[in-house]
């Protein structure tokens, strides 16, 4: 194991412990800074835009450690992702960056709820509210419920495990995403 190794793996336990709380959400993290995380070289701000503000809750670092973090081609797909919605958070991250489809549950219990297919069966579900990026984690088809056939049951569970993380009492400083009901 390379020290880098072992000093990535210990900055990984400590942001998995720092909150107990599953329903908070971190401070203001540059995408640099998740990617420094993960270990993966960024690339510099050359053009002096103004950079995306990345949040992520306890799901997503829990879902990370588990399906991300192993697996290198995951790691590299995902710092793509990160790189990409760094400087123009607008831009699609492939054919299979979009919102939940119609007014089903997701959007009805997050508005703005988008999905980005990270793998072919795994995608990050996350919000884009103002110059803010709200990860809430990895996920597969059949976890959301979206898989073929779609499980509304399951799509139900989720949608609400994923509205609370926006209901949070977070500490000081911290805000929370405000959903947009209509």
């Amino acid at each position: 194991m390379k020290i880098t190794e072992v000093i990535l793996n210990s900055t990984l336990a400590s942001i998995v412990e720092s909150h107990h709380d599953q329903s908070c959400w971190s401070e203001a993290l540059s995408a640099e800074e998740i990617l420094y995380e993960i270990g993966l070289p960024t690339q510099p701000n050359t053009q002096g835009a103004r950079e995306t503000v990345f949040r992520r809750c306890d799901s997503y670092k829990e879902t990370y450690l588990e399906k991300v973090k192993p697996y290198n081609s995951i790691r590299r797909k995902f710092a793509d992702f990160m790189e990409l919605k760094r400087w123009n958070p607008i831009q699609p991250f492939g054919k299979s960056d979009k919102l939940f489809f119609g007014a089903g549950l997701f959007i009805r219990a997050v508005p703005n709820l988008k999905h980005a297919h990270i793998t072919h069966d795994l995608s990050i579900v996350y919000k884009l509210d103002g110059g803010t990026i709200w990860l809430y984690g990895f996920y597969t088809h059949a976890e959301l419920g979206t898989g073929r056939p779609a499980n509304k049951r399951i799509q139900d569970a989720m949608a609400t495990k994923i509205a609370n993380k926006t209901e949070a009492d977070c500490p000081t400083g911290v805000q929370r995403p405000q959903p947009r009901y209509k």
